[in-house]
């Protein structure tokens, strides 16, 4: 009987000791909701629409060269083939070259400013947690459902949405 009662009596307080108020926060719904990264997200839409249209005109320059070029491979010495292969080739490079270069300062520019973004969640959070006495924030990554009322996802969307957030689209090659 004794041994039933200190069971009982370590269990309840076994488990207030580990007891932990715990949050939750979607990063997915905060960048699509967040007014700074929205306007960000327009910025490259606008530099992709601007480049585009160029690359798609090299690229049917290069369609047209290459088709040239199998339609004259008979009129063509062997050599006179091969070097205009080769001049298609380096042309292709060039344009290859210019399409990753385009890639990566899209990229570099969403990692940049996704940074910036979740850095300033991070501090919006670390607020929250401390007035709300939150132990633990989860995001959608590390959990299958929770409920609304641990969920801190608005909240931080309704105090980021009022901070200014200077989120730059830069071209640097």
């Amino acid at each position: 009987m004794k041994n039933i009662v200190f069971t009982i009596l370590f269990s309840i307080i076994s488990f207030e000791a580990f007891t932990q108020n715990i949050g939750t926060i979607n990063f997915i719904k905060i960048f699509n909701q967040s007014s700074s990264y929205k306007l960000f997200i327009d910025q490259i839409e606008d530099f992709k629409k601007k480049n585009i249209e160029t690359f798609t005109k090299e690229e049917k320059i290069l369609i047209s060269k290459k088709n040239e070029i199998e339609e004259s491979k008979i009129l063509l010495s062997e050599q006179e083939y091969i070097n205009k292969v080769n001049e298609f080739n380096d042309l292709k490079i060039i344009f290859d070259n210019k399409i990753q270069t385009y890639n990566n300062i899209i990229d570099n520019n969403i990692n940049n400013n996704e940074k910036i973004i979740i850095d300033k969640v991070t501090e919006i959070i670390a607020k929250l947690a401390n007035e709300k006495q939150i132990d633990l924030v989860l995001s959608e990554k590390n959990y299958y459902l929770s409920s609304d009322k641990i969920d801190l996802t608005n909240e931080v969307i309704e105090i980021l949405n009022k901070t200014e957030i200077k989120l730059n689209f830069t071209i640097n090659e």
